[in-house]
């Protein structure tokens, strides 16, 4: 395992981690995705000896990040962000509840303030948010994840509650590529030559999905089609996907059980939103779900 030195300029406050950090005598003190909250904090890293892993790159993100200008995303009235609350501030105000709430932005004031609506009040009741409350945000624009860490100065509860967050010192830009493909657990329908029968998704991307199925769905090239429900932002969207086989071979783990890869056809716009909508969801709830 080979190790690299890191210098305190790599490291910033409030944006996550790229490493695993390491220090001299290769014990581990931080995990990637862990945010340096305060100078304080960076101070005593910057006391020490510290390393990353440069082990056939296993420390890296799984998908490429690179800071990025806020100006430059682009948020448009109306956008929909996912706001996670930091890890302390959720034990301080709701230690049992959702991690997650969607906001809608109002807009921004350059170099000052930018300011969302929650798109459903109820989700303020048990997350009581305080000014100085850290959160982070992630916005998709159908081709890249943006997220920053924020604080909460202002909640305003009349007209109606919004509140003014901190611009970000720090964004990371990630791509999603329409090969991407994420671990999932879904029930489907599945429809070939006139019969029905059910199997489960076993991955999924925009393109499309390995399938789990105790049935002869037919050779490389047959149509067959799927229906399934995804949930998302509180809706649950039905798809059905006219879709085609690439590849079949015979489950190592369960017997009578197919594997079978297909690719997705003739997808209209609408289903291809709901696709990357949904697998950004599950990205951004479990990273370690991408394949």
């Amino acid at each position: 395992m080979n190790f690299i030195p890191i210098h305190s300029n790599d490291l910033r406050i409030e944006q996550p981690l790229p490493w695993n950090l390491y220090d001299q005598d290769h014990k581990l003190l931080l995990k990637r995705g862990a945010i340096i909250k305060s100078d304080d904090e960076l101070k005593k890293l910057s006391g020490l000896s510290i390393y990353r892993n440069d082990n056939n790159h296993s420390d890296q993100p799984e998908s490429s990040l690179v800071p990025f200008n806020f100006k430059h995303i682009n948020l448009k009235v109306g956008d929909k962000l996912q706001v996670k609350v930091h890890s302390d501030t959720k034990m301080l105000h709701n230690p049992d509840g959702n991690d997650y709430f969607t906001a809608g932005v109002i807009g921004y004031v350059p170099n000052k303030t930018l300011i969302v609506y929650l798109s459903n009040v109820n989700q303020l009741v048990g997350y009581p948010l305080l000014e100085g409350d850290q959160i982070l945000i992630r916005f998709f624009n159908g081709q890249y994840i943006f997220s920053f860490t924020v604080f909460v100065e202002h909640v305003i509860k009349l007209p109606f509650k919004y509140m003014h967050l901190s611009l970000p010192k720090h964004i990371l830009k990630q791509t999603i590529r329409k090969s991407t493909r994420i671990k999932c657990n879904i029930e489907t329908k599945i429809t070939h030559n006139n019969q029905s029968c059910t199997g489960t998704i076993t991955n999924l991307s925009t393109t499309g999905a390995g399938i789990s199925v105790r049935a002869d769905l037919g050779e490389s090239g047959d149509t067959i089609d799927i229906a399934f429900d995804v949930a998302f932002q509180e809706k649950v969207i039905s798809l059905s996907l006219n879709s085609k086989i690439r590849t079949s071979q015979i489950s190592k783990n369960e017997i009578g059980v197919l594997i079978y890869g297909i690719e997705f056809i003739q997808l209209t716009p609408d289903q291809m939103v709901t696709l990357r909508s949904f697998i950004y969801k599950e990205i951004i709830d479990n990273h370690s779900k991408v394949i």
